[in-house]
């Protein structure tokens, strides 16, 4: 993995990425974005997974507030696949082998999509206002947090937007869902945003 990362490391850096470990990341308009490999459990083959995340946008944890500086890439509140954004014939055909001598070539030709899509998601007005059913498919949370966590990110777009009344509607919908849990840290904190 360290030998492909360092071959697609300069076309990667040309959207202005920079690498830590397995991962290429950057902040803009105001998001964290994220291009992640992933080795594959079981063999030679990897995954490339995109993630975006608001900067500021705290994490729905029982009990604290936590904020997620330069989250990994499971942690950011949307998530994609290469496939789903970009389906080259290699991502698209089967697990993407390591050494091929392709690989290289198929990943730089997916970048413009790629960071086309990190463009297009990656702002305040892109998000604001969706449909749960448009983007409860790219957020990984467990499903008893998933229309919290929907909620909790329109209401953080909508206060990045100025827009205090929406901001209101979906804080009182974040706080009306799973009530079992605490959460009080975090709510405080959007509180204190809406003022």
């Amino acid at each position: 993995m360290k030998d492909l990362l360092n071959a697609v490391r300069g076309e990667i850096a040309q959207y202005g990425y920079r690498k830590t470990r397995s991962s290429f990341w950057k902040i803009e308009d105001g998001f964290y974005k994220l291009i992640h490999f992933q080795h594959g459990a079981y063999g030679d083959y990897f995954f490339i997974n995109m993630g975006l995340h608001p900067v500021g946008l705290p994490s729905l944890v029982p009990g604290r507030l936590e904020f997620l500086e330069r989250p990994r890439e499971h942690e950011c509140v949307i998530r994609r696949r290469l496939e789903e954004i970009a389906p080259t014939e290699m991502f698209r055909k089967s697990l993407a082998p390591i050494h091929d001598p392709n690989t290289v070539q198929e990943i730089a030709a997916s970048l413009p999509a790629v960071e086309r899509w990190l463009d297009l998601w990656g702002s305040y007005d892109a998000i604001a206002g969706k449909d749960f059913s448009e983007l409860s498919p790219m957020m990984p949370i467990a499903p008893i947090l998933w229309r919290k966590a929907y909620d909790l990110l329109e209401c953080y777009c909508m206060v990045k937007l100025g827009d205090l009344p929406r901001a209101g509607e979906f804080y009182q919908a974040y706080l009306s869902e799973n009530r079992e849990m605490d959460f009080s840290p975090v709510d405080r904190y959007m509180e204190a945003l809406l003022r």
